[in-house]
């Protein structure tokens, strides 16, 4: 999980610094990503402090290991208590327990449980039929959604203006063409990919 997190900030253009025990996997990540990868436990209070945490804007605990990614983040808090800490947590009766292990006592800002947002997003998706991708703003009053337009779709052809009448519900955002961000018009129209 840390490796995907940490292709994805690096593709932002986000400045990552990646803790890892496994030697093999720091190997793999300096050889395939543009992030610095430091061999240890992000336990070490020594090894965040050399990694620079206390100008971090982020702390992503994504080990195997609950109990690593909560004293990781404990640690983080003592540090750096502006930046947003972020923990990976599997075991459920830690999740029952989340005013325990929230934001007062271990200054977690966000707790990821891979289990939860398998769920939650599939369940989404089975909500718009069709999406590639499904994310929620607003409590979930407002869906970015994203959809991979085949030839065969009814899409396919259409111009953006063709859904007037609909700018109360629908707002084509971007088009990804050929890899390219485009920023749409009315005049553009609905391709395959």
């Amino acid at each position: 999980m840390g490796f995907h997190i940490a292709q994805k900030l690096s593709e932002e253009n986000q400045d990552v610094i990646l803790i890892d025990k496994d030697p093999e996997k720091i190997k793999r990540i300096t050889e395939d990503l543009d992030v610095q990868a430091i061999l240890g436990s992000g336990t070490s209070p020594r090894l965040l402090k050399n990694s620079g945490i206390e100008e971090a804007d982020m702390l992503v605990a994504a080990t195997d290991s609950d109990e690593v990614n909560l004293i990781s983040c404990l640690l983080a808090r003592n540090f750096n208590q502006y930046m947003v800490k972020v923990a990976r947590i599997k075991n459920e009766e830690y999740l029952e327990e989340r005013d325990l292990f929230g934001q007062d006592l271990l200054g977690i800002d966000h707790i990821i449980n891979p289990q939860s947002l398998m769920v939650e997003t599939i369940l989404r998706l089975m909500e718009a039929q069709g999406a590639s991708e499904v994310i929620d703003f607003v409590g979930g009053r407002v869906k970015l959604i994203g959809i991979t337009v085949t030839k065969d779709s009814p899409l396919t052809g259409r111009p953006l203006l063709s859904f007037k009448g609909l700018e109360d519900k629908l707002l084509v955002g971007a088009i990804i063409r050929a890899e390219k961000v485009i920023i749409p018009h009315g005049k553009d129209t609905i391709q395959a990919d």
